[in-house]
């Protein structure tokens, strides 16, 4: 953390011991809850995943379900939901002045294409003779243009 200019501390959440990540404001914490690595980005999110609060998360693709079930080692990025929320971000988010005319423009780049996906998900299948590793990255169905 410190080569990236991070700061890093342990704390408690939901009565776990979690690492606290921040630079500046913006800060990530992580925790193990048994096989399940979690990460919360925001006041109160980490303890709501840790005590399972909120409405269950529904994997928006078969692929990305596969990956998050039962005794599966797998990770998922729901890019609905990254959109959804980088384009709730303040405008502050980006700093001021010219620059962040130009920080918006940059992240849009990336955002824009990223609307036309719907998730991506990694599994991983371990056996005493390989490991085998997929990579689903599902797009989301394109309109049909209209007469």
């Amino acid at each position: 953390a410190p080569a990236l200019g991070m700061k890093s501390e342990p704390v408690t959440r939901a009565g776990r011991p979690a690492i606290r990540f921040s630079r500046g404001a913006a800060a990530i914490e992580v925790a193990l809850d048994g096989r399940r690595l979690l990460l919360g980005g925001g006041p109160g999110r980490l303890e709501a995943l840790l005590a399972g609060a909120g409405p269950a998360y529904a994997p928006p693709t078969e692929a990305a379900r596969a990956a998050l079930g039962p005794g599966a080692n797998g990770a998922v990025l729901d890019f609905g939901q990254l959109v959804k929320s980088f384009r709730t971000l303040p405008p502050e988010a980006y700093g001021s002045g010219p620059d962040a005319f130009v920080m918006r423009s940059l992240a849009e780049r990336v955002v824009d294409p990223a609307a036309r996906l719907a998730a991506g998900a990694l599994r991983l299948e371990l056996s005493e003779a390989a490991a085998v590793l997929e990579l689903v990255v599902d797009a989301r169905p394109v309109p049909e243009a209209g007469p």
